[in-house]
């Protein structure tokens, strides 16, 4: 064999699995550039994909009422023209001197509903003021020494806390003299000891407020 003849066979060996390669790829071309648009895919595709997730709005819970929401809602249902900052004053009186003396506070819902349908400035032919509708004439030197020990911040008669705690204060001492007969005592708070009808205007007023204040 002449040395052209094997240098042809060498260059033959040494191309063929280029050529081969190159073949392979070509017949491939498809394949491969799908795969590599998959793997391309994987790596990208969640990076650009929003996360639903993260973009929900936040579920806002409903606020659940407080009692004092329930009394101010009972009370400007009534009064209209009742001022919702002046509500939440007496609401927040009427659930501490609850506390105080126990007296029930649709009783004294009942009490303030009748006495002066909860205007904050009412006052009757006899001259009696405010919520509870107090006597200053009989309960002034009362107001001065609640005043004196701090009980009260203030001397104002129609102020929420002072009527709450006068209030509270009569019906009170009004249970004590009675043995805790309620109606004995609404009509001693009242002075009609001789009708049954404030008290039992006071109690059907008291029975509402229950439903509202109970929901």
């Amino acid at each position: 064999m002449s040395h052209a003849l094997q240098l042809q066979q060498r260059n033959s060996l040494i191309f063929i699995p280029t050529q081969w390669l190159a073949q392979f790829l070509y017949r491939r071309k498809w394949t491969l550039t799908l795969l590599i648009i998959s793997v391309f895919s994987i790596f990208t595709i969640p990076a650009i994909i929003p996360n639903t997730q993260a973009v929900q709005p936040e579920t806002v819970q409903p606020s659940v009422p407080t009692l004092e929401d329930k009394i101010v809602k009972y009370m400007r249902g009534i009064n209209h023209k009742l001022d919702e900052d002046t509500a939440y004053k007496l609401a927040a009186a009427i659930v501490t001197e609850s506390d105080q003396y126990h007296i029930p506070i649709n009783i004294q819902l009942g009490i303030i509903a009748v006495e002066s349908r909860f205007d904050q400035f009412a006052i009757s032919n006899h001259g009696a003021l405010g919520f509870y509708q107090i006597m200053p004439t009989v309960h002034n030197d009362k107001v001065i020494d609640l005043y004196d020990d701090g009980t009260i911040d203030t001397k104002n008669i129609y102020d929420p806390m002072t009527q709450a705690v006068l209030g509270n204060g009569i019906l009170h001492d009004c249970l004590r003299s009675h043995r805790q007969n309620m109606t004995r005592a609404l009509q001693c708070y009242n002075g009609s000891t001789a009708s049954l009808q404030y008290p039992h205007d006071v109690m059907r007023w008291a029975q509402a407020a229950k439903e509202v204040i109970t929901l």
